[in-house]
């Protein structure tokens, strides 16, 4: 029981040294991004604690104002007579809600009319989605002809490359080829 409770110790503590190792390497290659993460941390904090600080005053006020039982003014209150003549707005949304209620009860809603929203929606979205594939095929297009482009230019400059080799290689052996013509010339002629 001792010799297994001093084996589980010394692996226990040769796994702790390499934790210490990889957490000190580790520690030091990744001590920049911590800091700037901490740095970004730490603004955010800030700029919330600013918001949260500026907006505590204007809605603690209003709540205490509210709480006392005071009351905010109306537009009729500073007026000045002029509030029967304003109702520009109103009588618009009175005509609107005229046409609604006729579309919707009449003959267009019979013959399916204020469903387009749906129709509309499959249309911008089937547009957007057919122009996107096109942006987005074009851009692959270019960037596959580019890497053909400069693996064609790599492939012909290394053919060029092995035929010149291969003509300096001709050119060397015909001259080798000229030199054992003439010694054999001359040991005949000797």
């Amino acid at each position: 029981p001792t010799s297994n409770f001093l084996a589980i110790k010394t692996e226990f503590t040769s796994i702790k040294e390499g934790n210490e190792k990889m957490t000190v390497k580790s520690k030091q290659q990744h001590k920049s991004s911590s800091s700037s993460t901490l740095l970004l941390c730490n603004l955010l904090l800030g700029v919330v604690a600013m918001v949260l600080i500026a907006t505590a005053p204007s809605t603690c006020q209003a709540q205490e104002y509210a709480a006392q039982g005071g009351d905010y003014q109306e537009y009729q209150d500073y007026a000045d007579g002029y509030a029967q003549q304003d109702n520009l707005y109103a009588d618009y949304a009175n005509r609107q809600q005229q046409k609604d209620t006729t579309a919707t009860t009449g003959a267009a809603a019979a013959a399916g009319g204020g469903g387009g929203g749906l129709v509309k929606s499959f249309l911008v979205g089937g547009a957007g989605w057919y122009i996107g594939g096109r942006v987005h095929s074009t851009r692959l297009k270019s960037k596959l002809k580019r890497d053909h482009m400069k693996s064609q230019k790599t492939l012909y400059s290394q053919y060029y490359n092995d035929v010149y080799k291969l003509q300096q290689q001709n050119a060397d052996l015909a001259y080798a080829v000229e030199q054992y013509q003439t010694a054999i010339k001359q040991i005949q002629t000797d």
